[in-house]
């Protein structure tokens, strides 16, 4: 047991908010001026720093710019090795609030038993013990955060733990997990952990263990104090929470989506018809649609009070045409709303439908133009990559739950939800795969239950959608006759005239016609009705009507009808481009493909080793050993004369070896009349025996 004078404890007065941020003006001391103490709160991240009132407040989990912890410094003033008179332990900068709470128990603790061993100075250690325990007892088994015993081996331990001489001195700390120097708990360099931080917070997203064996073997090459593994896991509990490393480590967009606080919307407010949220999704199974199994889509609009589905669309693949579609379905059945919530999508940013997003160059005037300008409809962009601003996605997801899965042929969003087996029963034809008719005839049964049951989400109060939407304030509806709304939610496009009428969707209308023929190279609006797509009327720029442009080819054929043989021509275009270069290599011959094989390699040798693309001149051409005097004295059998000497030239060549006769190509005119050696070559006859 430890027979230091008892020590009275003067704690400073630290005022620590609810959030433990203090201000800075407790921190003077650490500082040499005012304003270096404010630029130093200027750097720091914005989760450790504040303003309240016109003065700066600090985190006390903060370090200092000597790496010392805020909340040390509080403690212990600016002489950072003592407290309360006492020598801190190695380790004591990581301590927590826990940890200086603790050793304020053990002081106090000693303080106590000193008093009562100075009334009883003759008792035993043991007999001293519980008379402490009896005195004391109901205190240390309230201490917190850890109880303290009264029992005298419990006694000798904590005083030994606060005693500077002692080899177990440290603080009283819990050292269950941490790593050790000397029987002390190892300390760690602020060097140390700024380099841990930057391999932890990282895209990369490495393990607290991976980063740890890393900055330990630097430790050890650099001379930093590094404790152990819990203790770094612990300390990263405490000051790299999710909330600050998740910035870091998963990016800003995907941190908002898990972190940013959500928008509250007061719901009960806002009338029943009043604001309208459209989207996409893809269903979760796989429906028949020109004899392949694919995901279809979902085009739908949904509103904001009631939650009710007042218009959809169900296809192939969504745009623009299918999402003016639906909303021209609700529109006609429930009144146009006054403000809508859009995705971000190019189908949704259309200038045709939307007018385009904000900041776009003539924007207003390209609004007057769109289908929701001219209804007086006010349009909001959600949040780009953010699928909590819009709330259909919970409706959305209630679908992919309650009608997705009730198909056989059910194949998940993503393949780790997908039936093991699906692909080997669908080639076996042992699943039932519904057709798109089938699909909307059945989602449409689903929608009229979905809006018949109750809801518990904002302001819903268990109440179905279909009654919120008719008893809740519904705004009147906004209509007007059936043709002029039909004229309304046209979609349009603006175009040129050519020579061949205008052209939409790949498709030219009006050739031939008169009144087009003086608005040549001209731009004109095109309205387009959805479902009747034979013709297309054409308009002044200023909306006046100019003329209807007809393809009575068209008759009889539907949107979705053009849209399927688009892309089947999509496709035969791309397989022309792909199997171009193999069909002009099935009309060469093996010589010319080999030729043009090792013509492509030659080149890339070339490259690779830097030299020109032009061909290497000619050079002499070595003759194997006893191939002159064959050629000088004829071949047994030949009537062919020796070669004249003239056309031989002999002479060292390094490259053929010593003595190898080497060709030589003259210009001269007597070698020009000779016969060359590829002349008499040709002559020869070669007898088979």
């Amino acid at each position: 047991m430890s027979t230091a004078a008892a020590v009275k404890l003067e704690p400073r007065p630290v005022e620590i908010a609810a959030d433990g941020m203090v201000p800075l003006s407790d921190l003077a001391g650490a500082f040499g001026t005012p304003r270096s103490a404010r630029r130093w709160a200027a750097e720091l991240p914005g989760y450790l720093r504040g303003k309240r009132g016109g003065e700066w407040y600090v985190h006390a989990d903060a370090r200092l710019p000597d790496g010392g912890q805020v909340l040390g410094f509080l403690k212990c003033g600016a002489e950072p090795e003592r407290y309360a008179g006492q020598r801190l332990p190695p380790g004591s900068d990581q301590w927590t609030q826990k940890g200086w709470d603790h050793l304020d128990n053990l002081l106090e603790l000693r303080r106590r038993y000193d008093e009562t061993r100075a009334k009883f100075p003759t008792a035993s250690k043991e007999r001293l013990a519980k008379l402490f325990g009896q005195e004391h007892g109901g205190w240390g088994a309230n201490c917190r955060p850890y109880r303290l015993s009264c029992k005298r081996k419990a006694l000798d331990r904590y005083f030994r733990r606060i005693d500077p001489h002692d080899p177990l001195f440290d603080g009283g700390v819990d050292r269950r997990g941490r790593k050790t120097v000397d029987g002390q708990v190892a300390g760690c360099s602020r060097e140390a952990w700024d380099y841990f931080k930057v391999l932890y917070l990282d895209p990369r997203r490495r393990k607290i263990a991976l980063c740890w064996e890393i900055v330990s073997v630097e430790a050890e090459k650099n001379g930093w104090a590094w404790p152990g593994l819990r203790t770094i896991q612990k300390r990263v509990k405490a000051e790299l929470p999710p909330f600050i490393a998740d910035y870091h480590r998963l990016g800003p967009q995907r941190w908002a989506r898990k972190h940013a606080p959500r928008i509250e919307r007061d719901l009960s407010q806002t009338q029943a018809n009043q604001v309208w949220i459209g989207d996409h999704a893809k269903f979760d199974f796989l429906c028949l649609v020109g004899g392949k199994p694919i995901r279809p889509w979902i085009t739908a609009w949904m509103d904001q009070r009631s939650r009710l589905l007042v218009g959809w669309k169900i296809t192939a693949g969504p745009d623009s045409d299918t999402i003016l579609a639906a909303f021209g379905e609700a529109v006609l059945e429930h009144g146009a709303p006054l403000h809508v919530i859009i995705d971000n999508g190019k189908d949704y940013r259309a200038k045709g439908f939307s007018g385009g997003r904000r900041g776009k160059p003539r924007l207003d005037e390209e609004r007057v133009k769109s289908v929701l300008g001219r209804l007086d409809i006010r349009v909001t962009f959600c949040e780009p990559f953010n699928p909590g601003s819009k709330a259909i996605e919970r409706l959305f997801g209630t679908m992919h739950n309650r009608f997705d899965r009730l198909f056989d042929s059910y194949s998940g969003s993503e393949p780790k939800e997908r039936p093991e087996d699906l692909y080997r029963r669908l080639k076996a034809g042992r699943v039932s795969v519904p057709t798109l008719d089938e699909v909307r005839a059945k989602f449409a049964e689903w929608v009229e239950a979905y809006h018949d049951r109750p809801h518990s989400g904002d302001s819903m109060e268990r109440r179905s959608p279909r009654w919120v939407f008719e008893h809740c304030d519904p705004l009147p509806k906004r209509t007007a006759p059936a043709d002029v709304l039909a004229e309304l939610l046209k979609k349009t496009v603006k175009v040129k005239v050519s020579r061949r009428g205008v052209r939409y969707n790949g498709v030219y209308y009006g050739q031939g016609e008169l009144q087009l023929r003086p608005l040549h190279g001209r731009e004109v609006l095109l309205a387009i009705d959805l479902d009747h797509v034979e013709h297309v009327d054409v308009r002044a720029l200023d909306g006046r009507h100019i003329c209807r442009a007809y393809e009575q080819r068209l008759t009889g054929l539907s949107r979705d009808d053009i849209k399927a043989n688009k892309r089947r021509q999509k496709r035969a275009r791309e397989l022309v481009k792909r199997m171009g270069p193999a069909y002009r290599d099935a009309r060469k011959t093996v010589v010319e493909l080999a030729i043009d094989a090792q013509a492509k390699r030659s080149e890339q040798l070339r490259k690779a080793a830097g030299a020109e693309t032009d061909p290497a001149p000619p050079r002499g051409m070595a003759l194997l050993p006893g191939a002159a005097d064959v050629m000088r004295n004829g071949l047994p059998g030949a009537d062919v004369g020796p070669v004249h000497d003239q056309t031989l030239e002999f002479e060292e060549d390094r490259d053929a070896g010593d003595g190898a006769p080497v060709l030589d190509y003259g210009n001269t005119e007597e070698q020009q009349d000779e016969p060359t050696v590829g002349d008499l070559l040709g002559r020869l006859e070669f007898d088979d025996g």
